[in-house]
């Protein structure tokens, strides 16, 4: 994995670049989409709810806060803007990416204020988050052995990216959507690292300028939305040096398996983000037997090892993580049909770790 030196891999060649902005307005992007509200905000962009008037349907728009000026308005390569790049790249990525568990990429452009902009499914439903908490204030019918049936999914998608040589880098509940019809996608790829070819099977960076007390220097007032990543899901290597291998996303998944099993995230007892960084680099998270209310130990054995302090003790692969969940499901399953209470996300939940089963899917190296 290479440090961000300002060259742009995700970009197309300067030559085919140029006039993108002219293109783009040719094109009529600007006035395809009408916006109804803001659904979300986040670090570099915001999204909204928009009508797409030329399919005549409901979209998702995940618009740059940084508009697209001088050499960028030709080629987005030469942006010194970090937002506009990072933004520019998650975009890119989108596009290589085709799994049904990864949110694909409708359509780009430039709306009238010149910034760029992405279209996307517009997702009825909920994320990863309210699924955990739904398991454990007992609301919405989600247990722990289903709820484990959308990150099957999540596997399976991050799985595929690592196969293209992607690191999502920033997998946490609220980045995984659950459709009311059991949709389920890995969603926010804005931090997203692309490997070269001969790092795809080991992984490899160069330090990054991320540690201790640099952190500290740029978040002193603990923002969150200025921190890139989140501590409580990023794993020490990364804290440390800004290391960043498939493993990461190992780290981040067993993070989110923590976090569902527990209630609540590693290092949730140290509060601000920046105490939980602190932490990250000192010690490993509270052990799971001594914080969750119903321990399950074949659950922690498979947690714990994708949490590993060192990246060589984790799983190889998400691979080999699906496997293991697969067996631990073929322990716990229960029987019998959907009941017909249950709502799209939690029959499709059922049916799908039902069929998974049956099927073998999932078995890992």
């Amino acid at each position: 994995m290479r440090e961000y030196d300002g060259a742009a891999p995700w970009c197309l060649r300067p030559e085919e670049c140029c006039g993108l902005s002219a293109l783009l307005a040719a094109e009529g992007h600007a006035d395809r989409y009408t916006i109804l509200e803001e659904i979300g905000r986040g670090g570099m962009s915001d999204v909204y709810a928009a009508w797409d008037k030329r399919l005549r349907r409901r979209v998702a728009l995940k618009v740059c806060r940084s508009p697209v000026e001088g050499e960028a308005r030709h080629c987005l390569h030469h942006s010194e803007d970090s937002v506009l790049g990072a933004f520019a790249g998650e975009m890119h990525i989108l596009a290589q990416l085709h799994h049904s568990s990864i949110i694909p990429l409708y359509d780009f452009g430039l709306d009238a204020g010149n910034r760029l902009f992405f279209s996307m499914p517009l997702l009825d439903g909920t994320t990863y988050l309210d699924v955990i908490e739904d398991v454990h204030s007992g609301r919405g019918g989600w247990s722990l052995v289903l709820a484990l049936g959308p990150l099957m999914r999540i596997c399976d998608g991050i799985r595929y990216a690592h196969a293209k040589g992607i690191v999502h880098a920033d997998l946490k509940p609220s980045n995984i959507a659950v459709g009311s019809m059991g949709e389920t996608y890995v969603l926010d790829w804005g931090l997203a690292q692309v490997m070269e070819p001969s790092e795809k099977r080991g992984g490899k960076s160069a330090p990054s300028s991320i540690c201790l007390a640099l952190y500290r220097a740029r978040h002193e007032d603990d923002s969150s939305s200025c921190i890139a990543g989140t501590p409580a899901y990023m794993p020490r290597e990364y804290a440390a040096t800004g290391l960043v291998t498939r493993h990461f996303d190992i780290y981040s998944f067993g993070a989110i398996l923590y976090h569902l099993l527990a209630g609540r995230p590693p290092f949730a007892e140290e509060g601000s983000n920046l105490a939980v960084f602190s932490a990250l680099l000192e010690r490993e998270p509270q052990p799971l037997a001594d914080i969750a209310e119903r321990p399950d130990p074949d659950l922690i054995e498979i947690i714990d090892r994708c949490m590993a302090r060192s990246p060589e003790d984790r799983y190889a692969s998400m691979q080999a993580v699906r496997g293991d969940l697969n067996t631990y499901l073929e322990k716990r399953i229960g029987s019998g049909r959907p009941r017909a209470k249950e709502n799209g996300t939690l029959a499709g939940a059922r049916h799908w770790l039902r069929n998974a089963l049956a099927l073998g899917v999932g078995s890992g190296d």
